[in-house]
């Protein structure tokens, strides 16, 4: 005997569907869609194709239920959409299509500044919206950006970041600080927007909330009078969580390597990290302090590093860690308590030194001069005061006053020591 099958699927197909040709609507006094629409009993359907003013379009859209996809701004947009649904609980419909968009600019939520997309194009999945090309810049700040972003735009799983790949040509964080900080802005720090990325004004994303992943480029980085070139990182933003991985870079002549995270999840912002710088020039530190401070190449340092707070007083003293250093073929340019000039020459000075209370510690340190070795302890302050100790079996030196104008002080066997300070100038020592 044989079972006749249902024709549920059949039905389905034969079910009748009002289809409405291609007609066209008005937005304003230039802007208009092509459009096309079937409408059945369970679900349907739109077609939409134009260009003109992306405002009147997303007014426009949000008519749909569109609101929390679409950003706030104004420019001019190109797109070819499709808009599909069911009448079941009137959902918002899925959309999917392409667009471009032209000279696009749209507001940071809580402050005076605003994102300027020169290009972009889109593509829309029900699932995501694809941004490739992108070109925009930052308004009151010298950051141009280029690339790609991904953007979720429904999750079923526990994170579903945002995910990009950007090339910055230059960011300077004095300008990122005015956008950013919060005594520059009317409203939180952690509120920094979603509305590029699909949110409404008031329930955006903020930076508690926003889960972003990628890589970041960057030509040029300037951190007041410092600057990284042709640095590159792995950056994760996971709801108040900043981590650097794999942070690259050229720096003070060197190379520097390192791994950094900032927590913004607790009343103060928490830094933490740490990193290495291979082969810098003595000069390029010199430049940076504007004075001489000494001679040689730093052929190794390692900092790691913790500290909180929103402001430059607060960093200093919440500031604790380590520091360790290789510095070769070096000198300190001192004098002697008398005022002679008596340069501090070495071939290698290795050192420890712990990081708190506002100063460098040095724990254990080995320095290299013609006429021996000397053991290195003391410290020196962030407001640049010395306190060093140089000892070996046979006297004593002592380096104080400011890093900018050490002063050396003589123990016994001077003779030795000053011979120390000016292996070339120095008659022969029987000192070791």
């Amino acid at each position: 005997r044989k079972i006749k099958k249902p024709l549920t699927h059949l039905a389905a197909t034969l079910e009748p569907a009002l289809r409405i040709d291609p007609f066209i609507v008005s937005l304003g006094q230039e802007e208009s869609v092509n459009c096309s629409a079937s409408i059945g009993s369970h679900d349907y359907s739109l077609k939409a194709k134009g260009e003109g003013d992306i405002a009147a379009f997303t007014r426009a859209a949000r008519t749909f239920g569109l609101g929390s996809s679409l950003p706030y701004a104004e420019g001019h947009a190109n797109f070819d959409i499709s808009l599909n649904g069911t009448w079941a609980g009137f959902a918002a419909p899925a959309v999917s299509g392409s667009a471009q968009l032209r000279r696009v600019s749209a507001p940071l939520p809580g402050a005076d500044y605003r994102i300027h997309i020169a290009s972009a194009n889109l593509s829309l999945a029900p699932n995501e919206i694809a941004v490739q090309k992108l070109v925009a810049t930052l308004s009151g700040t010298r950051t141009a950006m280029e690339g790609s972003i991904n953007i979720p735009r429904s999750c079923d799983t526990a994170s579903c970041p945002v995910r990009f790949d950007l090339l910055a040509t230059e960011i300077n964080f004095d300008d990122l600080n005015r956008v950013l900080n919060p005594q520059f802005r009317a409203t939180g720090w952690r509120e920094i927007g979603g509305q590029l990325l699909g949110a409404s004004r008031g329930d955006g994303p903020t930076l508690l909330q926003l889960d972003a992943v990628g890589t970041m480029s960057v030509t040029h980085m300037l951190m007041k009078s410092l600057v990284a070139n042709n640095v590159t990182t792995h950056l994760e933003v996971k709801h108040g969580i900043v981590e650097l991985r794999r942070l690259q870079g050229e720096l003070l002549g060197g190379h520097y390597s390192g791994e950094w995270t900032a927590n913004f999840t607790g009343t103060k912002p928490v830094y933490s990290g740490a990193g290495t710088l291979e082969g810098v020039p003595f000069s390029q530190l010199n430049a940076l302090m504007r004075t001489t401070v000494g001679t040689g190449i730093v052929t190794r340092a390692s900092l790691k590093l913790e500290l909180s707070g929103s402001d430059a007083n607060t960093l200093k003293k919440t500031a604790t860690g380590q520091l360790s250093f290789s510095w070769t073929n070096g000198s300190i340019p001192t004098t002697l308590v008398s005022g002679k000039a008596s340069p501090l020459q070495f071939s290698s000075w290795q050192a420890d030194s712990s990081i708190a209370d506002q100063k460098f510690s040095l724990i254990s340190g080995s320095l290299e001069t013609a006429n021996g070795r000397y053991t290195t302890t003391g410290s020196i302050t962030f407001a640049k005061d010395l306190n060093l100790q140089l000892v070996n079996s046979n006297e004593r030196l002592s380096l104080t006053g400011v890093l900018e104008a050490p002063v050396l002080h003589l123990g016994n066997g001077s003779k030795a020591v000053e011979s120390a300070s000016n292996p070339g100038d120095a008659k022969p020592s029987k000192t070791p």
